[in-house]
C-alpha cells in the first residue's frame, strides 16, 4: 500500500497486550480476562508476526501549520487481513488538541484477503505554539484470537496565534467628555403615573372579569316534581289526539297508553311498575288500598293491552276510544281519593294510596 504524499509517518510497531479497547463501531469492548493471561507470553515485536499475516498501520495530517481555533485532519488507515479485527482505545488522547468528531470506515478488500480500515479525527487547535500529535495504539486480534499492539509515531504541528505581539491602542483622554445625560424628574413622575394608571385599571379589569369565577352564586332549588296525574293527563291527552289509528299504528299506541298507565301508578303507589309484567302489577296493588276501581277492571285494562302487543289482536276504533276514555277514569279515581283530608285536625294524609 502506498504512502500519502501528506503522510507525515508510517509505522509497523511492536506488539502488546492490551485491557480495554472500542471495536471498530465504537462500542467498548472488555478483553481483559483474555489478555491478562497472555500478557507475559505474547509481549513481542509484530516482526515476529509472519509476513503474510502481518499488519501496518499509516498516519499522517492534511496540514502540519495551522492558526489558533481552526481544525485539522489526522488520518490513519490499517492495512489488515481480511478476518482480523482491529480495535481502538476508549480512551485515546491527543495532547493539547481537542476530538470534534471521529469516522472510520472500510475500504474494499483486496484479491489477495487484504483490507484497509481508514480512521479520520477531525481535531481542533486550542493553545499556540509547537504542538505534538502523541502516537495512537492499536490493538489487532487475529483469527487465532492472539491480540498484539500497533502504535503511530507521534507528528509535530505548529499552532499560531493571530493575536501576537499586536499592541492595545491608548486609552484617550476623558478629561474632555460632556455631560448628556440629566435626570428629569416630572417627566419620570408622570411616566410612573401612567403606569400605575394603567396597573390599577388591567387589575380591576382583571378582578371584574373573574369575579363570578371566584364567588360562584348558589345554584337554584330544583323545581318539584310533577305531580302524577298531571304527567298521565298530558300523556293521555297526546294519545286521544291521534285517534282514530291507522292500522299499522295501533300496536305503538297502545304500547303508549301501557307505558303511561303503569307509569302513572309506579308514581302514584311508589314501586317500579315499568319493569313488571301485567300480574305483577296486579299483585302490588292487591297490597295497596285503592278506592273506585277494582282490580278485574285493572287487570282487564292491562289485559286489553297485552293482547295487542303480543297477541297481534287488532282492535276496532270503538275498542280504542274505550280504551283511551277507561285510562284517563284510571287516573281520575285513584288521584281523587289518594289523599284524604281530615276537617277535625285541619292536614293532609296519606289515605289510598297507603301500604
Amino acid at each position: 500500500m502506498g504512502q500519502d504524499a501528506t503522510s507525515d509517518a508510517y509505522n509497523d510497531s511492536s506488539i502488546y497486550s492490551v485491557d480495554s479497547f472500542e471495536d471498530k463501531n465504537g462500542n467498548e469492548d472488555s478483553i481483559e480476562s483474555e489478555i491478562e493471561t497472555k500478557r507475559e507470553k505474547e509481549e513481542q515485536s509484530i516482526f515476529a508476526l509472519p509476513a503474510g499475516i502481518r499488519p501496518s498501520v499509516k498516519s499522517w495530517v492534511d496540514r502540519k501549520k495551522l492558526k489558533l481555533g481552526e481544525t485539522l485532519n489526522f488520518e490513519v488507515v490499517v492495512h489488515r487481513r481480511v478476518g482480523h479485527e482491529v480495535r481502538l482505545p476508549s480512551n485515546v488522547s491527543f495532547g493539547k488538541l481537542d476530538l470534534l468528531e471521529k469516522t472510520m470506515k472500510n475500504e474494499s478488500q483486496t484479491k489477495d484477503g487484504w483490507t484497509n480500515d481508514h480512521y479520520t479525527f477531525t481535531l481542533i487547535a486550542l493553545e499556540a505554539g509547537a504542538i505534538q500529535i502523541p502516537s495512537i495504539r492499536f490493538a489487532v486480534v487475529t483469527k487465532g484470537g492472539d491480540v498484539f499492539y500497533m502504535d503511530t509515531i507521534p507528528l509535530e504541528i505548529a499552532v499560531a496565534d493571530p493575536s501576537a505581539g499586536k499592541v492595545d491602542p491608548p486609552i484617550k483622554d476623558l478629561a474632555g467628555v460632556v455631560k448628556v445625560y440629566e435626570r428629569n424628574t416630572p417627566l419620570l413622575i408622570f411616566l410612573g403615573s401612567l403606569v400605575l394608571v394603567f396597573f390599577v385599571l388591567v387589575t380591576v379589569w382583571y378582578v371584574a372579569r373573574n369575579w363570578e369565577r371566584w364567588h360562584p352564586k348558589a345554584p337554584k332549588p330544583a323545581p318539584p316534581p310533577r305531580p302524577p296525574e298531571e304527567i298521565a293527563y298530558e300523556k293521555l291527552e297526546v294519545l286521544k289526539a291521534k285517534l282514530p289509528l291507522q292500522l299499522d299504528l295501533k300496536k305503538s299506541w297502545y304500547l303508549d297508553l301501557s307505558f303511561a298507565i303503569r307509569e302513572y301508578l309506579s308514581n302514584r303507589f311508589d314501586f317500579d311498575g315499568l319493569e313488571c309484567t301485567s300480574e305483577e302489577i296486579i299483585d302490588i296493588m292487591k297490597t295497596k288500598k285503592t278506592v273506585g276501581i277494582t282490580q278485574a277492571e285493572l287487570w282487564k285494562f292491562l289485559f286489553s293491552c297485552d293482547m295487542v302487543k303480543f297477541a297481534k289482536h287488532v282492535p276496532s276504533d270503538t275498542e280504542d276510544r274505550e280504551m283511551i276514555d277507561e285510562a284517563f277514569r284510571i287516573v281520575d279515581v285513584t288521584n281523587q281519593n289518594y289523599r284524604v283530608y281530615d276537617e277535625e285536625i285541619g292536614k293532609g294524609k296519606n289515605g289510598i294510596g297507603a301500604k
